[in-house]
């Protein structure tokens, strides 16, 4: 098992873990397993914020950052059970079943968010097949993403030639990535939702109105940068405009899921057909496309060439 510590290296995953596995309430099912790793972890999110117009009460703004709080979430969720960042892969009893919600403390502005029933509903779901030791490492490491805790991730690896195993153990590889990943996404997504506020404190750390203010001002600046990118794509979504321009939803694993653009006069007929072929039959296609990007994200995108 590799060790796994936090930025200021109080946090090993080994330690933790062997301390389950020699636990006299860990009986090799995964219901002890839960009750011993939440009674050392306590896999939340809480954030409590000051100022004038935060007294039981918060402006959209804020109510945003918290959509895309279960938005980064459900992204993980989605690698963990089909490999690929795309949310559409998600159905309405998928995002019930890995909804945070979200509690409010009477009198104050402190919001907290508990994923220990949608880490549970992970574990019975995307590691039905791995061992009970990997089992155990997996969700310590997501119980110790969630509550915060900054964690130097290596991978886990299937101590079996189990092909179910190996596939699970990848997959849940990437969303603990993807989960880690999220951790700092989410804190800006909070500063940025609580311009106006005096103060944020988010799991025991504590943003000053300066910090605030920088974390916004950063957004605010943040450059667009322009690639060129090809990848095999999947095609979830068409909206045609113009008659000739249509938007696709795509999804790579690299990029995850965002909308690109398809000017039909730009292209001679084989190429719409294959892309449509593509459309109709929901295959995969290798597609070249322009990225404009702000912060990794893709802001415009528009398909060069269909190989």
């Amino acid at each position: 098992m590799n060790n796994v510590v936090s930025e200021n290296n109080t946090v090993d995953i080994s330690k933790i873990l062997d301390d389950i596995l020699k636990d006299e309430n860990y009986k090799n099912d995964d219901e002890s397993l839960f009750k011993c790793v939440f009674s050392r972890i306590e896999p939340k999110v809480i954030i409590k914020i000051e100022g004038r117009n935060y007294h039981s009460s918060f402006p959209a703004s804020f109510a945003q950052s918290l959509v895309e709080i279960q938005d980064n979430f459900y992204r993980a969720v989605s690698i963990a059970l089909f490999g690929e960042e795309n949310l559409k892969r998600l159905n309405s009893d998928h995002r019930a079943r890995f909804q945070l919600t979200f509690s409010i403390e009477n009198g104050s502005t402190e919001v907290e968010s508990d994923f220990k029933n949608s880490l549970i509903n992970l574990v019975s779901t995307a590691m039905v097949d791995m061992s009970p030791k990997l089992k155990a490492g997996m969700i310590v490491a997501l119980a110790l993403i969630a509550s915060g805790t900054f964690i130097a991730w290596k991978h886990l690896q299937a101590n079996s030639e189990n092909t179910k195993e190996i596939e699970q153990t990848k997959r849940l590889n990437f969303a603990i990535e993807k989960m880690a990943e999220n951790n700092e996404k989410n804190i800006n997504a909070i500063l940025r939702g609580v311009k106006d506020a005096d103060k944020a404190t988010i799991n025991h750390i504590e943003y000053s109105k300066a910090d605030i203010e920088d974390a916004n001002r950063r957004a605010e600046r943040v450059a667009h940068t322009l690639e060129t990118f090809t990848g095999e794509f999947k095609i979830y979504g068409v909206e045609t405009k113009h008659e000739v321009i249509n938007k696709f939803t795509l999804s790579n694993k690299e990029t995850g899921e965002f909308s690109a653009l398809f000017d039909e006069d730009q292209f001679k007929q084989d190429d719409i057909d294959k892309i449509w072929d593509a459309v109709k039959y929901k295959r995969v296609i290798k597609l070249t496309l322009s990225l404009d990007k702000q912060e990794n994200k893709i802001k415009q995108s528009t398909i060069l060439s269909i190989d």
